[in-house]
């Protein structure tokens, strides 16, 4: 493996990882409001949910803030995203359908269920990997040697976030 896929596996087990976050979910199906909006290219984006944890498209949005890309790059991940979204909510449809079924081990149609979720999970993580193979190739030699130390800052600040959020607080008398 050359040192370039190297970088792109790295990545996309990083943000395989946010994929697989409860959080997801609720980026994969924003609205086709929120699909059409401009992306947001400054501190403070919104990638964090109300526990802290971020999910696909905030961390990723946080990284690309890191890699300091030209007004061209931005416009370009923001079309691949805008289309990746696009296309995210035309295939979306049954997540939620099967949960009476996801919950309930005793449930007949149980089994089906989880192969159904583990096939999506697998799905979401194949798309995500195709839309990260996309931006790198917008990404200039310079950027793409940036990549694994912001993918490195971003999972500690992530894994301190979870902490913070796992930790139990202090009970007061």
């Amino acid at each position: 493996m050359n040192n370039g896929n190297g970088i792109v596996v790295g990545a996309v087990a990083v943000l395989a990882l946010l994929a697989l976050d409860a959080t997801l979910p609720s980026a994969l199906a924003a609205d086709t409001a929120a699909a059409d909006a401009p992306m947001k290219w400054h501190h403070g984006h919104g990638g964090a949910n109300h526990n802290g944890a971020m999910g696909g498209e905030g961390a990723m949005m946080q990284v690309m803030h890191g890699l300091n890309l030209s007004d061209a790059q931005k416009q370009q991940v923001h079309t691949l995203m805008k289309s990746a979204r696009s296309q995210w909510q035309a295939a979306g449809g049954s997540g939620l359908n099967d949960l009476p079924a996801l919950g309930n081990p005793a449930d007949p149609n149980h089994f089906a269920a989880v192969q159904e979720a583990k096939t999506r999970a697998a799905q979401r993580i194949q798309d995500w990997s195709d839309l990260e193979q996309q931006i790198y190739g917008v990404l200039t030699t310079d950027q793409r040697a940036q990549l694994p130390q912001l993918l490195s800052d971003l999972q500690g600040r992530i894994n301190a976030r979870r902490s913070e959020w796992q930790s139990p607080q202090a009970s007061t008398p």
